[in-house]
């Protein structure tokens, strides 16, 4: 078969499933089928599960439903707003920086214990954060993490090492995620300068990932920030590490002992966050816009003022 043959419009790739869902076919035995002739150009599982749910339901075209009305079958706009959600949510994939060290202690209220009236507390002595660290860059989406690179000592965390990073977490995507990449990566990266240099940029662009920009000062809007870190910092904190292969290990246990639940959740919490920002923070309002047209289908001038009035 000619390899151009291979790559369908979304309108033919629904039109497939929809011939299949009429054989009797489940979503699973769709996904199957159709990864296993159009291989990496093929439709995302979500996106099959989406769409043999939708004809099973008695639906006839393969046109998107206009916002503006409500689709002629049994799916209403609420479960649309899922739908979508579900589908923007596996084509995100997050990155960020974090220091992980070989001794982190507890903050003051983590070793906090109840003493009986009239019992003096335990002494508790200062203890310094250990000054051996690395600095580790990780990828991750709503399915686990992808990449996870440590920078190496007396090596220096710039554009050039970055624009490296990008071109191993787009490998890592077409090993480990099978489909993601034809169905289109939206990238969220926060304004570090590293990730905005213009060898950067020029790598990014190569990869073929479309950039969500994100707004500056916003660790709110950034799921590493807010989920990910935040919980590895947690688990790690109070635990001594006796070299860099044990502090490794470590942050690898802690991702493995997730499922993907987890991680999606991370990466869904993105949109609640983003309904609040847009009415708080002005400066929010690229990414949280962004965020609200592709899951209503939306124009970016329609989710300003929608979210504004």
């Amino acid at each position: 078969m000619p390899e151009s043959s291979l790559y369908l419009t979304k309108f033919e790739h629904r039109a497939v499933i929809k011939f299949l869902v009429k054989k009797g076919k489940t979503a699973k035995e769709i996904f199957e089928e159709t990864s296993s002739v159009y291989g990496e150009s093929g439709t995302s599982s979500a996106t099959v599960k989406r769409w043999t749910r939708l004809f099973q339901q008695g639906r006839e075209t393969l046109e998107d439903d206009l916002r503006s009305g409500r689709p002629n079958t049994a799916v209403t706009d609420e479960n649309i707003e899922k739908d979508n959600l579900e589908e923007i949510c596996t084509r995100i994939v997050t990155v960020d920086e974090t220091w992980i060290r070989q001794y982190d202690p507890e903050s003051k209220q983590e070793p906090m214990q109840w003493i009986e009236k009239g019992e003096r507390p335990p002494k508790k002595f200062k203890v310094e954060k250990s000054a051996s660290k690395l600095i580790a860059t990780i990828f991750w989406d709503c399915e686990g993490v992808l990449l996870i690179d440590y920078l190496p000592k007396k090596t220096t965390m710039n554009a050039e090492y970055y624009a490296g990073l990008l071109k191993k977490v787009r490998e890592a995507i077409v090993e480990k995620r099978r489909g993601k990449i034809s169905k289109g990566i939206l990238f969220l990266q926060d304004n570090a300068p590293v990730h905005t240099a213009r060898i950067a940029r020029q790598a990014l662009l190569e990869t073929g990932f479309d950039e969500v920009n994100h707004p500056p000062y916003s660790p709110d809007l950034a799921p590493s920030d807010y989920f990910s870190f935040k919980n590895l910092k947690k688990d790690l904190r109070g635990r001594r590490f006796g070299d860099d292969e044990e502090m490794k290990v470590a942050v690898n246990e802690h991702f493995l002992a997730k499922d993907a639940g987890y991680f999606l959740s991370g990466i869904q919490a993105l949109y609640k966050r983003c309904q609040r920002n847009l009415v708080t923070q002005v400066h929010g309002v690229m990414l949280c816009a962004a965020v609200y047209v592709m899951i209503h289908r939306a124009s970016l001038v329609e989710a300003i003022v929608y979210n504004f009035g």
